[in-house]
């Protein structure tokens, strides 16, 4: 959801240049391990889901049928942005001010790169 790494991870990722005290490496990776079972199976079920609205569509099913498998599809993305948030908010509990501002400054230029990588990736079709 949403691209780039989770915050979660890259502040994992760099516990040792934030300083993270173990009390704070231990509650963020209690949190994850909590999670992570659910993350992966709630991601799996998405793709399965996406896959089954391609085939219900490609085979004619009714409107009904593909609403139902679009709901599944609206509940996933719902559940994995409420786990983002959760994760936003252990992590502005956790971090000091000061390890916050480090971390999402390291995000946004992370995602900065990113685009900036992807930008010339996708060119204009030729008529």
């Amino acid at each position: 959801m949403g691209g780039g790494l989770p915050l979660l991870a890259m502040v994992q990722r760099h516990a040792y240049a934030l300083k993270l005290t173990d009390k704070q490496a231990s509650e963020i990776a209690v949190w994850r391990n909590q999670h992570l079972k659910t993350s992966v199976e709630t991601r799996r079920a998405l793709r399965q889901n996406f896959m089954k609205l391609r085939q219900a569509a490609l085979e004619g099913q009714d409107k009904v049928s593909m609403d139902a498998i679009a709901a599944r599809i609206d509940q996933g993305r719902a559940k994995l942005l409420s786990m983002r948030i959760e994760q936003i908010t252990l992590l502005k509990r956790v971090l000091t001010p000061e390890q916050w501002k480090q971390a999402t400054e390291w995000a946004k230029r992370f995602e900065h790169r990113k685009m900036e990588r992807f930008k010339g990736m996708h060119r204009p079709m030729m008529g």
